[in-house]
C-alpha cells in the first residue's frame, strides 16, 4: 500500500519577495547548500531519516522493518506575475540497501512519497501570511 501523492508545486498569491523570505524561513533547519535569489533557486544538502513500516518511499519493508533514508531538495521559486509566485520542489530521495551481490550496504534513489514537499508547501503557504 502507497501513500497518497501530493503536489509538489503550488501558486501562491504574494509577490516574489515574500514567498521567497517565507520559503526560506520554512527551510528552517535544512542544511542549505546553494541560495541564488536572482534566480529563485535553493538546494539544500541530504537530510538523513528512517522509516518504518510496509513501505518507505517505494522500497518494500517487511513488517517492522526499518529503513534509512536520506533526502535533498531542490526548491525553485518563480515568479509568474507582481501578485503570484510558483514554488517548485524536486526531492531526491534514496535509501540505503543492502547489496547482497557486494555484501555492501549502498544509497539507492527511490520514489518520494511527496509528504516532505507537500509539508514545506504548507510551511510555505503559513509564513506567507505570518511573516511580517
Amino acid at each position: 500500500q502507497t501513500a497518497p501523492q501530493h503536489a509538489t508545486q503550488r501558486t501562491f498569491q504574494a509577490p516574489y519577495d515574500r514567498v521567497w523570505k517565507s520559503t526560506i524561513a520554512a527551510l528552517g533547519d535544512h542544511p542549505v547548500m546553494a541560495i541564488e535569489k536572482d534566480s529563485g533557486f535553493v538546494t539544500t544538502d541530504w537530510v538523513r531519516t528512517s522509516s518504518t513500516g510496509h513501505v518507505a518511499g517505494g522500497l518494500g519493508l517487511m513488517p517492522g522493518g526499518r529503513a534509512e533514508l536520506r533526502y535533498k531538495l531542490n526548491v525553485h521559486v518563480m515568479s509568474r506575475s507582481e501578485t503570484d509566485t510558483d514554488v517548485r520542489i524536486t526531492n531526491h530521495s534514496e535509501a540505503n540497501v543492502y547489496n547482497v551481490w557486494s555484501g555492501q550496504h549502498e544509497w539507492q534513489p527511490i520514489s518520494s512519497e511527496t509528504t516532505i514537499e507537500h509539508q514545506l508547501l504548507e510551511q510555505i503557504q503559513e509564513k506567507t501570511v505570518t511573516l511580517p
